[in-house]
């Protein structure tokens, strides 16, 4: 049975909750903050889908038609936006004025992500792609998020919906380093 991150660190804080939520399997609700990032990922994994097809319908045009004219497939905010309100998930808030918050801080922080996205121009390779990787005889799972395509290799980006880590953090980050893994192994990156 492969082990994922959110297991092992689920462990390394306690042993007890990891034997209760993986091992017994004893049912819970979900929390505001797993709610909240949930609909943060589906948001973003229907956005990276988005952003493929118009790749892809480019692309296609590009080799049906000699003539290079400009065909708008330009995403805007207001479309990021209307897909985060269609992938909220209500469950795990206390009431709906919980929800609403929680809605509205999710608007600031897409607004955050379209500005960042905006910058340069990006390639998709991936979305929410599943792996599996083989440490010292230890199956590991786990999912990317996004995974970019450059000239000199591919960037892994993991969202997190928590305040901005420093570098040496990200460098010492166990998740990070297993999706390092991963791309070596399963993409040959």
């Amino acid at each position: 049975m492969p082990l994922s991150y959110s297991q092992l660190n689920l462990y390394r804080r306690c042993p007890r909750q990891y034997e209760f939520a993986c091992i017994k399997n004893l049912p819970r609700q979900i929390t505001p903050g797993e709610s909240f990032g949930s609909s943060v990922h589906n948001t973003l994994k229907k956005w990276g889908e988005l952003e493929m097809s118009r790749q892809q319908s480019a692309d296609d045009q590009m080799i049906m038609f000699e003539d290079k004219g400009k065909n708008d497939l330009s995403l805007t905010v207001d479309q990021l936006l209307e897909l985060w309100h269609q992938s909220f998930i209500v469950e795990g808030y206390k009431s709906r004025v919980e929800a609403d918050f929680a809605r509205k801080r999710g608007e600031g922080l897409l607004h955050q992500f379209f500005e960042w996205w905006e910058e340069v121009p990006r390639t998709v390779f991936l979305v929410e792609k599943g792996f599996k990787v083989n440490v010292d005889g230890i199956e590991l799972s786990g999912r990317f998020d996004r995974i970019e395509e450059e000239e000199t290799g591919v960037h892994i980006i993991d969202f997190k919906t928590s305040a901005p880590r420093t570098q040496r953090e990200v460098d010492a980050d166990l998740q990070l380093s297993i999706y390092a893994l991963a791309a070596e192994q399963s993409l040959k990156k």
